[in-house]
This record gives C-alpha cells, structure tokens and sequence, in this order.
C-alpha cells in the first residue's frame, strides 16, 4: 500500500508539471522532498533494526587465524569467526583494525605510535556455536610507511544477529 501511495503522488506530481508550467516548480519541489524523506526513512529504518536488539552481545564473537593482506587500494582481514552465543545466529559483526609503528617485534603497543586505524563491515552467517569463515575490507588513508615495525591488531567492535 505505502508503494502504491507513492506512486500516486509521483505520477500526480509529474501531471502537474507536464500539464501545468506555472506550477512545474512547485511540483519538482515536492518531488525533491518526497524523494529526501523517503531516503531519509528507508536509511533509519535499517538502522534501527540493526541497532534496536544486537541479539548476539560482541563479547561473544571469536576470531581465529586472522590474517590482514594487502591488496589493490585497501586491506582484507579474513579467518575464522566463532558465534559462542548462546543463542541466535550471528549475521554481521564490526571489526576495528589498528596498525602501529613499534620499534621491535615483540614491543607492547603502549610503546607503539598508531599509523592506521579502520572499521570494517563482515556479513556472515554463523548459527550460535559454529564457525564459518569471514572477511572485512578496510581502506587506511594517509598511512605513512613505518620507522620500525609495523604491527597490527582487531577487535570486535559490535555484532548483530537473528533468533
């Protein structure tokens, strides 16, 4: 029904402009809004569902044999994702990956100077207590080359599931 209703309002809108050139500015007007509050409403409306139960708490997200790669203009982290929810199925999680400039190997990351920082998006399926693969793409801009060692971690930053 609300489709149909737009369509109406659309096509009424483009009748008047057509059929009526003194009102054509006024219709065009009321196009550029409906089309604004509809963008608007469909935008929220994902975010709310998204956000209104998270159902899988990210405390519950495990990753395992996480690799970050680069590849042309941007960096995949992939591996394994573990759902140790105790219920619901796991459909997408944030992941944060950090990249620090340390001056050895094995320094702890107080010691490190971030250099790079990206949240990345991972829509997978994993039903509570199983694991499936998983990979996020992250864009760092402006990463200077490091002095030291380059060095990164994850870690989950949220996560999003169905009953």
């Amino acid at each position: 029904m609300p489709v149909a209703l737009l369509f109406l309002v659309v096509a009424g809108a483009a009748a008047v402009a057509v059929l009526h050139p003194r009102y054509r500015i006024v219709a065009i007007t009321a196009l550029v809004l409906l089309a604004g509050v509809t963008s608007l409403y469909f935008l929220t409306l994902g975010d709310e569902a998204a956000d209104a139960d998270p159902l899988i708490p990210a405390s519950a997200v495990s990753l395992n044999g996480v690799e970050l790669t680069e590849e042309r203009g941007y960096f995949r982290l992939s591996g394994r994702v573990t759902n140790g929810a105790a219920a619901g199925t796991l459909t997408r999680f944030t992941v944060d990956v950090v990249i620090y400039d340390c001056p050895e190997e094995e320094s702890p990351t107080e010691e490190c100077a971030i250099i790079a920082e990206s949240e990345g998006l991972a829509r997978v399926e994993v039903p509570h207590g199983q694991t499936r693969t998983f990979s996020s793409i992250h864009r760092f801009s402006d990463t200077p080359e490091p002095l030291g060692v380059r060095t990164w971690n994850h870690t989950v930053l949220s996560a999003s599931g169905l009953r």
